[in-house]
């Protein structure tokens, strides 16, 4: 079965489009869905509706019309009591994306959450153990820049990285100190390597030529789990946006999530 992390689907707006990650906007091909409910049981059937761009913002908790094979009619399914949502291509049933219902936090102010939150789905990647999201923005099918969503330790939710949080190393890693607000040896390693020094940048650098060496291997290994060529290009583009993050995310995996915090 091959899984598309990403959808081919994008939603244009005027010339600038949004890489779609979450549930698609338009002209979408739905197939049969599949449902992963909380109590460990399976649902396959349709879902009626189409869903708007990622980053809409659903209200949380939201719901979605589904119909089970066999029912003659469609019902309203709660973010809250699903796990994943599965969702066939209709032309070709080898092609699927899972989807996750995640919280996200809104910000009150710089570096701290407010009490509000909203829901989307939306595939998670994992790195070194640690799940994220990307959205991807892009201008007459061109990449600009990519956004991310971080979890927060401890919680069920996310946040949202905004790329213009990389204007600067300091802007950066206070940010990141957001995955986990408890974990002073993560916070002790940003203060050190990106606001007091650039010590980071040494292994970034050579994290980032070597993954850029492998371009041609990972275009074609994206193209044979079903991405167009064209999308291959973007995705990889992407994943130069996520190099910066491979390391930050590492120290956090070692300092923030096993016996040593």
């Amino acid at each position: 079965m091959k899984t598309l992390l990403l959808t081919m689907i994008v939603l244009c707006i005027s010339f600038v489009s949004y890489g779609q990650l979450g549930f698609a906007g338009t002209d979408v091909n739905y197939g049969k869905t599949v449902l992963t409910f909380k109590n460990g049981s399976k649902e396959t059937g349709k879902i009626r509706e189409k869903f708007t761009v990622f980053g809409s913002q659903y209200t949380d908790p939201y719901e979605f019309k589904f119909k089970s094979e066999g029912a003659k009619d469609y019902r309203p399914v709660s973010s809250r009591d699903v796990v994943s949502v599965e969702v066939f291509d209709k032309k070709d049933e080898k092609l699927s994306t899972v989807y996750y219902p995640v919280r996200v936090r809104k910000f009150d102010k710089k570096y701290e959450f407010s009490d509000k939150y909203f829901i989307d789905f939306f595939p998670l990647n994992s790195y070194k153990d640690v799940p994220y999201a990307q959205l991807l923005f892009l201008d007459n099918g061109k990449l600009i820049f990519t956004h991310f969503y971080f979890p927060v330790a401890k919680t069920d939710y996310f946040f949202f990285f905004h790329a213009a949080y990389r204007r600067t190393d300091r802007e950066t890693a206070r940010h990141m100190m957001l995955m986990d607000k408890d974990c002073k040896a993560f916070h002790d390693y940003l203060q050190e390597n990106y606001i007091d020094s650039k010590n980071y940048k040494v292994e970034y650098k050579q994290a980032l030529a070597d993954f850029k060496a492998t371009k041609k291997e990972y275009i074609a290994k994206r193209m044979a789990n079903g991405s167009p060529k064209r999308w291959a290009k973007i995705e990889y583009k992407s994943e130069v946006d996520f190099v910066f993050f491979k390391q930050i995310l590492a120290k956090y995996s070692e300092l923030c999530t096993h016996e040593n915090h």
